[in-house]
Parts: structure tokens; sequence; C-alpha cells
């Protein structure tokens, strides 16, 4: 056939799939002749075996058409993508350290950097349980007062309101009034037989074991786990009422031994010590 939909018939070719019309135009009596001769009846008789295709060219490019019958449109090649640049590959975060919120070497001029109580010092700042003795000073070395440690549980506390005055005969106001007065109403103090509590008197190791041991109980926390204090040289000199209070610190990990044999019961305790031994205790003290 010499039509296509979309195309231009140019001619004819012997060969298929050829762009160029080796003949132009319709099938011609010169075409004819060509492939055929006329015998002495007049008629055409083949002599020359050969095929035609048709010739076309696509309406809508410029190029050379298909060969006849199942030549189809051309097809305008595309432009091949930019391939993808590899993305550089992330470079992992480094950890840092954690720094501690408040950093007790920086802010007190008297807490050493890298000391074994610089975490406990900057653990009781951060919860607000330790105050600084001045704008600089911490004072790691000072002894700790009786007043002192009721106001570290009174803070830890929240700092609830007392329902009354404290029944202490050597309070009356101040700046610990309000903390002892706590203490003494939930039992975690009970002063002295005289009626006293002696606030600013030092605290002893044994009488720290004692008011922890209350809050505990107190807090509703376990302490029935107690250490034997038998192969302590000075486990006699524990007072009566601290025994069972130093037994369960010991075992708690929180009041331990001054060097391989001693406890020291009625030592007294620095600032930095009962920092320590008050991070042991809100730690693992459940």
């Amino acid at each position: 056939t010499d039509t296509k939909s979309g195309a231009t018939f140019l001619g004819w070719n012997e060969e298929k799939g050829a762009t160029q019309a080796a003949y132009s135009g319709k099938l011609t009596e010169e075409i004819f002749e060509q492939m055929f001769q006329k015998n002495k009846s007049g008629h055409y008789v083949q002599y020359t075996p050969f095929d035609l295709y048709p010739v076309f060219q696509n309406n809508n490019t410029s190029g050379g058409g298909g060969s006849g019958g199942g030549g189809g449109s051309a097809t305008t090649p595309t432009k091949p993508s930019t391939p993808a640049q590899p993305t550089k590959p992330t470079t992992p975060e480094q950890t840092k350290p954690e720094k501690p919120a408040i950093n007790a070497s920086e802010k007190f001029t008297d807490v050493a950097a890298g000391s074994w109580y610089e975490d406990a010092v900057n653990y009781v700042l951060e919860k607000g349980l330790m105050q600084g003795t001045g704008d600089a000073t911490f004072a790691p070395g000072d002894t700790l007062s009786r007043a002192m440690l009721a106001q570290i549980l009174y803070n830890n506390e929240g700092k609830p309101v007392a329902k009354g005055e404290s029944k202490f005969t050597d309070i009356s106001g101040g700046w610990y009034a309000d903390a002892v007065a706590w203490a003494a109403e939930t039992g975690v103090v009970t002063g002295n037989a005289d009626g006293s509590f002696n606030p600013n008197g030092p605290i002893t190791r044994e009488q720290i074991a004692v008011i922890l041991y209350r809050y505990a109980q107190q807090k509703g926390y376990d302490t029935g786990k107690k250490a034997d204090l038998s192969a302590f040289t000075d486990a006699d000199s524990i007072s009566d009422y601290a025994k069972e209070a130093m037994a369960w610190a010991n075992a708690a990990g929180l009041i331990n031994s001054m060097d391989e044999t001693t406890l020291a019961p009625s030592g007294s305790a620095t600032r930095a010590q009962v920092a320590a031994i008050l991070m042991r205790f809100l730690e693992s003290v459940k």
C-alpha cells in the first residue's frame, strides 16, 4: 500500500526499511516494465522476481520514514538524565562527656577539680540540698552541724510547712527553725534528753546514721538489711540507740569504715563527707 496514517509516501525501494525511494510516485508502467515483460498477447509476465516496499516519511520528523506496513513513527531521542551526585557521607557526631549543670570547682575557689568529693558537691548543689558558705566558698573541710543536716533533708522534701513550732528549748527562730520543726514533727530528729536540740553542735557519724535511718523509714524505704559490725574494734563504742541504724548505714554503703578496723561512730563529719553520704543515700536507697 502507498498510504500510511501520519506519513508522506515517497516512493518504492527493493530494500525493506530503506529511507530513500528508488522509484518515485505511484506504480507506473515504467516500474512494471522493469518487473514484467509483455508476452505476445500483450499481457505482463514477471521476469525479474523482486519485491517493492513503500517508503514513507513521518510528518513530524525530517528523517526518512519506516518501511512499508510495519513502520512506526520516529521517536525523538531523549536527553540522558544527569546521574545523581553521590552525597558526602555525614561525619558521626562526637559524643562529648556530659558537663554537670553546676561545676563546683568553677564556682568555688576551695573545691579542687578532680577531688574525691567534687561530684558529690556538684550533686548536692544541683539538687538544692546544700549551698556555699559564701559566694566563692563551699568549705568542704568544715564540720557539718546538726541544724545543717535537718535543713538538707528539709530541702529535699521541698520545704513543707510544719504544723507547729519546734518543741526544743534551744530553738527560737533562726534560719533552721522551720527545718528542725519539720524534722521533729516527722520523727526524723528527737533531740537530747534535756529537751534541747543543740543546732550548732557538730553532728557525729552515728547521729547521721540514725537521722538517715529514720528518714528512710518515714519515706517507706527498705531498711531491713543490716551489717555485722563485730569485726570493727570500736563497735562497742556505738551508742545503744544508734546500733541498729549504724548496722543499716554500713550495709547500705553510707557510713563506711575510717580505716580497716574502725567506724569512728562518735567522730564528726565534714561538709564534703556528708555531701558524699547524701549522694549515695539518694541514689541507692529506695
